[in-house]
């Protein structure tokens, strides 16, 4: 009797080891799946970005370039690729969810003028106008990402410096003045390397003369381009 007593406890001990392993497999196992399913997921999200940009942009007309007419100049290249050629090279950085701050170096409008001083049969003198300007931009983005992250629609807005350098027959002049820039656009990044689609306009009254007549350099641009982005802990 007491033999079977020891060999009954033994049983209900045994028995209660095996519900424990259960219940304790059983839970263990959502655990892992939680696990595996982290891994799947990103580390962390997009932090920073390059950004290589090339397109066409617009070339106005205003009171600078109708004062040039007047005084007998006149486009040296009316089709040409140089006045509308568009490039440009920024760096972005994600400050939360649907912000970003970014940098940009982009030139902007190039012009070449001339006119004949002499204006007879046989002999001519030709004299040549031309600048080329710059700017330095940083803008505020506000984007909204689709897909995870693998599609980016985003408008920005931000001021800047803009430089132009003119030349006349020889003699140069540097002008400075304040651009603002402006853009929509959409990224399509499937990993870290991705392309872009962008819209923009800048004001950029940058070249004057010495009758107070300022030329907006900026415009209309269309850009497509590569996209490099890293990533950081959440």
């Amino acid at each position: 009797m007491p033999a079977r007593g020891r060999w009954g406890s033994s049983r209900f001990f045994l028995a209660v080891l095996g519900l424990l392993a259960v219940g304790t497999s059983a839970h263990a196992e959502p655990q892992r799946a939680q696990r595996e399913v982290r891994r799947d997921e990103p580390e962390g999200r997009e932090t920073w970005a390059i950004e290589l940009a090339v397109g066409l942009g617009s070339v106005g007309s205003d009171v600078y370039t109708e004062r040039l007419e007047s005084f007998g100049f006149g486009p040296r290249d009316q089709l040409s690729l140089e006045r509308a050629l568009r490039v440009s090279a920024g760096f972005a950085y994600q400050l939360g969810e649907h912000l970003s701050v970014v940098f940009d170096a982009r030139n902007l409008e190039q012009r070449s003028f001339q006119r004949d001083l002499l204006k007879t049969g046989d002999t001519r003198r030709i004299e040549d106008f031309s600048w080329s300007a710059y700017a330095l931009v940083s803008q505020l983005r506000v984007h909204v990402d689709l897909f995870g992250s693998q599609l980016r629609v985003y408008g920005e807005l931000g001021p800047g410096l803009g430089y132009a350098h003119s030349e006349l027959d020889g003699y140069g002049e540097d002008h400075f003045g304040l651009v603002v820039a402006s853009a929509v656009g959409v990224f399509y990044t499937p990993s870290w390397f991705g392309f872009l689609l962008q819209l923009g306009y800048a004001y950029a009254p940058i070249v004057d003369n010495r009758l107070g007549e300022t030329h907006d350099g900026g415009g209309l641009t269309a850009m497509i381009g590569l996209r490099f982005r890293g990533w950081g802990t959440r």
